[in-house]
């Protein structure tokens, strides 16, 4: 998952017998939820400092979970059945800001 300032990319990846058979089941990417609170990255700055850091990384997160079940639905898996098949991971990357 690429976390930017504008757009969050996200792709799922499937592992079958190892790391040996890698299918990508899925990508999704849409505008940053957190642009609702300022379209640049000194404006979510101003905001987390003056008390709406917790709103900020609640945005994310839901936006995060929606793109992810999006792509195990596109895939025909649900979330649950994803949890059975064993770990669910994400591996986030992002500018220093936008990783805090």
């Amino acid at each position: 998952m690429d976390l930017g300032t504008t757009t969050v990319v996200i792709a799922g990846f499937a592992f079958y017998k190892g790391a040996e058979d890698v299918v990508c089941i899925g990508k999704k990417s849409a505008l940053n939820a957190q642009t609702g609170l300022g379209r640049d990255v000194m404006m979510r700055i101003m905001h987390a400092v003056s008390g709406k850091r917790k709103e900020l990384q609640q945005m994310i997160v839901a936006q995060i979970e929606a793109l992810a079940k999006e792509i195990l639905e596109s895939a025909g898996i649900s979330a649950v059945e994803a949890a059975i098949r064993g770990k669910t991971e994400f591996i986030i990357v992002g500018n220093t800001t936008m990783s805090h």
